[in-house]
C-alpha cells in the first residue's frame, strides 16, 4: 500500500515552526493562545494602572500649598467643641457653658487636642472673674467672648503665619 502526499502536506510536515506559535509541530495549541491573550490583557491593565497612579501623584505634587501673609485670616475649617463646664462666678453664682471653637483650615487637630486642657483652664479663669449681672448683659457676653478668643489664640499660636482659632461660639449658656 502506497500513500501519496500532496506537495502542500509535505511542505507543512517538513516546515519548522517557532516555539510558541501555532503550526503542525507547535507545542502550544488553542490553550496557548488563550494564555497569551490573558497575559496581554494583564499587561494592558498594569500599564493603565501605572499611568493613573502616576497622574494622581503628579496632580498632588503639583498643587501649591496656600501661603498666608502674617495677620491674614485663613478660611474657616471645622468646628471643635469643648466639653460643657460649670464654673463659679466671682459673686457666687454659677454658669454652665459649652464653647465651640471655629478653627481655621490650617489648624492642626492634634494641636487642638493637646491644647484642650489649657483652653478649659483659661475659660474657667475668665468666667471666674465675671459676675452674674455682667454675664446677663449682652455686651458682657461679647466682652467675655473676645477675652476667650484672644486667650485661645494665644494658647494655640500660629500655623502657617495665621491664627488657628478664628472665632468662638457659646452653644449652651446657663446662669444660676
Amino acid at each position: 500500500m502506497t500513500t501519496t502526499l500532496d506537495s502542500d502536506e509535505t511542505d507543512a510536515k517538513s516546515a519548522k515552526v517557532a516555539p510558541g506559535k501555532k503550526g503542525a509541530k507547535g507545542k502550544k495549541g488553542a490553550k496557548g493562545d488563550g494564555e497569551e491573550k490573558k497575559k496581554g490583557k494583564k499587561l494592558k491593565l498594569i500599564i493603565i494602572l501605572l499611568v493613573v497612579v502616576g497622574a494622581a501623584g503628579y496632580y498632588q505634587t503639583s498643587q501649591k500649598p496656600v501661603v498666608y501673609k502674617a495677620g491674614q485670616t485663613a478660611p474657616n475649617g471645622v468646628v471643635d467643641t469643648l466639653p460643657t463646664m460649670t464654673v463659679n462666678l466671682s459673686d457666687g453664682h454659677l454658669i454652665q457653658v459649652t464653647i465651640a471653637l471655629q478653627l481655621s483650615t490650617v489648624a492642626s487637630s492634634a494641636t487642638m487636642a493637646t491644647d484642650q486642657p489649657q483652653f478649659l483652664n483659661s475659660a474657667i479663669t475668665i468666667f471666674g472673674d465675671q459676675t452674674y449681672q455682667g454675664m446677663l448683659d449682652p455686651n458682657g457676653k461679647q466682652v467675655v467672648k473676645n477675652q476667650l478668643l484672644q486667650s485661645f489664640q494665644q494658647i494655640s499660636g500660629l500655623a502657617s503665619k495665621v491664627q488657628q482659632v478664628n472665632s468662638i461660639y457659646f452653644t449652651a449658656f446657663v446662669l444660676q
